[in-house]
């Protein structure tokens, strides 16, 4: 097994050859129903993929499928799928498939089954959202929740901001819509006030995202928001407790975990806000409870892909 920077493989340079001729590419004149219908082709759940609005030909296809054999993608894939270390630089597994399901063999660690472990972990984030969804979960106000506010910044917003845009409209027609959602990405001070000022703090679940559990923007974000809450509040804001120094009052409510040493900390807020608060966590964490919305056509056909 061979691992080579991408500009020394072969097929690669002759793919970039052929970039110029890209940007003729006349989509007017090759553009009609015969491409359309043959540029496609089945991904999972159901789903196609289409690249008929590309600059692509039979030829780069063909150089496509010259670089995943000369690459050995198929099998560096499985080396994924199988838990191997493939990211050498953090000498880290890499596990982002396990949050959909177990594709390849049982991915152990420290004698744990880790596609096991985030399926129990995606049920309770599941049942989280239930409870958030009917009511059962709320502020200290005692009043439902009717908007989340997310703070991420980069991948841990554009992911969830992606989902709820592509589905806000069905769900509104459907009738099922649960939640607003208003996104806090921004690190002008401007931009949050603004959000803040636009919510009713009492029926507001907010939602801190961050892979790392260090990304700069997100936590000054978080700082701000904490002490708009508390202002708004005029009492101390009250955590549960984590694996965070600053997160230390118990008892603990909630935690969930969605891999190792990721903590999802709730934090109920005087201002009858909930903060939920992740530490090195994925973006798509926040996504999971989207199957709800989506039709029952639609998740029938995701069984395959569909994360619990």
């Amino acid at each position: 097994m061979n691992f080579n920077n991408l500009d020394t493989i072969s097929a690669y340079k002759k793919l970039l050859s052929l970039a110029p001729e890209g940007k003729n590419f006349d989509f007017r004149r090759v553009l009609d129903g015969k491409r359309v219908e043959s540029c496609k082709t089945m991904m999972a759940g159901g789903l196609q993929y289409s690249w008929a609005a590309k600059p692509v030909n039979d030829g780069v296809l063909e150089l496509f499928q010259a670089l995943a054999d000369e690459t050995e993608l198929i099998a560096k894939y499985n080396m994924i799928l199988n838990g191997e270390t493939m990211n050498p630089g953090e000498n880290r597994k890499v596990l982002h498939h396990l949050l959909r399901g177990q594709s390849g063999n049982p991915v152990m660690h420290d004698g744990k089954d880790l596609g096991k472990f985030y399926a129990g972990e995606l049920a309770r984030f599941s049942a989280f959202a239930d409870k958030v969804h009917r009511g059962e979960l709320k502020g200290s106000t005692g009043k439902q929740f009717t908007t989340v506010v997310q703070i991420g910044i980069g991948g841990s917003d554009l992911g969830p901001r992606a989902m709820y845009l592509a589905l806000e409209n069905w769900a509104e027609k459907e009738g099922c819509k649960k939640l607003g959602a208003i996104f806090i990405s921004n690190v002008d001070p401007d931009d949050g006030a603004a959000v803040i000022s636009e919510v009713n703090l009492p029926e507001t679940l907010f939602i801190l995202v961050s892979k790392s559990g260090t990304t700069q923007e997100t936590l000054a974000n978080e700082l701000f928001v904490k002490a708009k809450l508390q202002k708004a509040s005029k009492k101390p804001v009250s955590t549960q407790a984590g694996i965070s120094r600053l997160l230390q009052a118990k008892p603990a409510l909630s935690r969930i975990i969605l891999s190792i040493s990721i903590r999802f900390i709730l934090m109920i807020l005087s201002a009858g806000a909930i903060l939920l608060h992740p530490l090195w966590a994925e973006w798509y964490c926040l996504s999971l409870s989207a199957k709800k919305l989506l039709p029952p056509s639609l998740k029938a056909r995701m069984k395959p892909i569909c994360l619990h």
